[in-house]
């Protein structure tokens, strides 16, 4: 067990320190407080700013130790027009002690309230960036009547915890145009050791391992006794293994969803699912920026955020019909992205295949390496057929008797919606990664499915 949790202090260290934010300039003027929450039983610290204004905005950070900081570069401008509460969350920046209460998405939600309860003049604007963003997502689920707007900034988790490790590690740590400077003195070779071998089998291992199942480190109460001094891996475990499935389908409050375009630590990828899931969202990306744009591109993102706060637009991905048009691909590798509606699609031994915003009566995928973003199939039989195949699928949505048959094949699925009669998927020596995807079998409640199959 001592070397189980070792090896987990491990794989989340990547984890959390991509998750911090970067330093920021020197503080203005502000008037701070401290309040002992009741629940954590800690000193918290706040700062507000323009108490005169009428309107409170509820300002929420990542993971780091910069906590409330990580808005310098930005709260003066919302000051202009809100009164601004930033808040340290317990455990993190200058709100510090030994916490009584377990460190989850749902605990610092309800924090939040209590937050909100003591400070805010009015319905909160809440804007959230990475955890804050995951935090945000359970808070207006749980407390909507607190909340007015909200701006989600980059949001961390979400996806599947093995899913969004991985990609953390083989995307972030080896990517070049990545800022971190410990990374370069670590060593490419290093990483990618402990990235391919370390984080990406540990974490399947995780997902099989009867042993990890009885210490049960999806526990909360499990995590606090194990890392008690270690506030940081608690909450980045308490993310990668939260389930948002409900939240998404719950929450009707408007929702802004900013994303930077590099982003290496949560993909945009997280940002189109959450822009197709939400009811009510509009997501907005920030050229050339990674996942602190509000640091980065502060007078952009303020702009951006306060023309949407006074007129706020959505979007709905709205899919093509289908057609006749057929489509097959063989021994090829495409570099192009292909859109419409189509019959039949079938792709054998064909590489880079990307189909984005698309619709067609059924998919066949024969030992390919393929992207989905938007893409719904509408069959009489079986929708999407995969052998030997790697797929990355963003909102997937099928309607068919038969949803997926897949043999051989790796599956990476996320927000998905399965509309079946018969059966909604079957696999046959493949390995299916669910995250955030629902499924309905006509006549009954909808499934939520977000784990490893």
């Amino acid at each position: 067990m001592e070397n189980t949790i070792r090896c987990m202090r491990v794989t989340l260290i990547f984890f959390i320190l991509f998750l911090e934010s970067f330093s920021v300039s020197a503080q203005s003027d502000a008037t701070t407080t401290y309040f002992k929450d009741p629940v954590f039983k800690i000193n918290v610290f706040v700062e507000q700013r323009s108490l005169d204004k009428p309107h409170s905005m509820l300002l929420v950070h990542g993971l780091g130790n910069n906590a409330s900081k990580d808005w310098t570069d930005i709260v003066e401008e919302f000051a202009k027009y809100y009164h601004t509460i930033a808040v340290d969350l317990p455990g993190f920046g200058m709100s510090q002690g030994k916490l009584e209460e377990y460190v989850t998405p749902d605990t610092y939600a309800n924090f939040l309230y209590r937050v909100a309860d003591i400070y805010a003049k009015s319905k909160v604007t809440y804007i959230g960036h990475s955890m804050g963003g995951a935090i945000g997502l359970r808070y207006l689920r749980k407390y909507p009547g607190q909340v007015d707007k909200a701006v989600l900034i980059d949001v961390a988790g979400i996806l599947q915890k093995t899913v969004y490790t991985k990609q953390l590690a083989l995307e972030n740590i080896l990517h070049k145009k990545t800022k971190e400077s410990y990374i370069e003195t670590l060593g490419k070779s290093t990483l990618k050791s402990i990235a391919g071998d370390l984080l990406g089998d540990l974490l399947e291992v995780a997902d099989n391992s009867s042993l990890i199942k009885k210490i049960r480190m999806q526990d909360p109460e499990f995590r606090k006794i194990v890392f008690e001094d270690d506030i940081g891996t608690q909450a980045a475990l308490g993310l990668i293994y939260t389930d948002f499935s409900r939240d998404l389908k719950e929450i009707k409050k408007p929702i802004l969803l900013i994303w930077g375009s590099e982003d290496r630590v949560s993909p945009l990828r997280t940002g189109h699912l959450l822009n197709y899931h939400l009811q009510h969202s509009k997501l907005i990306t920030i050229s050339a920026e990674g996942h602190t744009p509000h640091i980065g591109s502060a007078k952009i993102v303020s702009e951006k955020i306060f023309r949407w706060l006074d007129e706020p637009t959505f979007e709905t991905v709205i899919f093509p019909k289908t057609s006749d048009r057929a489509y097959t691909c063989r021994k090829k590798k495409l570099d192009l992205v292909i859109s419409g509606s189509f019959s039949e699609m079938k792709f054998k031994h064909c590489k880079n295949v990307k189909l984005h915003n698309l619709t067609a009566n059924s998919i066949i995928l024969e030992n390919s390496e393929v992207e989905f973003l938007n893409v719904k199939i509408i069959s009489s039989g079986i929708g999407l057929t995969t052998t030997g195949t790697e797929l990355k699928a963003t909102n997937l949505v099928i309607e068919a008797p038969v949803g997926i048959k897949t043999s051989g094949s790796e599956l990476d699925i996320a927000g998905a919606t399965i509309n079946y009669s018969k059966e909604s998927h079957t696999a046959d020596g493949s390995l299916i990664y669910w995250s955030t995807s629902y499924l309905r079998k006509k006549g009954f409640s909808q499934q939520f499915l977000h784990e490893k199959q």
